[in-house]
């Protein structure tokens, strides 16, 4: 039977899962995802990564990612990307997709300039 399409970020959080949950093997997770084991060597460390990221950004709580609200998402991603961190990087360390990140990002810019644009006098508003 083939497996059926899984979404990148689901397969790295049911990787993270089985690996410190279940105590499975890069390799046997690999096989089962259909992805090379070194790929799921990558997808924990970056999980394992953001759980630092996001335990130094809310001052020492233990916090995962589904525990923070969309709105401190959406302000970690920025003061990530600020920080040099990719889209890619961002999105694994807050358990979302890049895209979304690039959107939250993109949307803040377009914000900035707006009312940059509003204090010059260049919009009406």
């Amino acid at each position: 039977m083939e497996m059926p399409y899984i979404p990148d970020i689901y397969k790295k959080r049911l990787a993270a899962g089985l690996r410190y949950e279940m105590r499975k093997s890069y390799r046997f997770i690999g096989k089962k995802l259909g992805v090379h084991h070194t790929t799921i060597m990558r997808w924990c460390k970056a999980i394992e990564a953001g759980k630092e990221v996001l335990k130094e950004i809310s001052g020492g709580a233990d916090a995962t990612a589904a525990e923070i609200s969309n709105d401190e998402k959406k302000r970690q991603a920025i003061e990530l990307r600020r920080e040099g961190r990719s889209y890619r990087q961002i999105g694994d360390i807050l358990g979302v997709h890049h895209t979304t990140v690039m959107r939250w990002y993109k949307k803040l810019q377009l914000l900035q300039m707006h009312q940059l644009e509003k204090k010059s006098g260049k919009v009406e508003g």
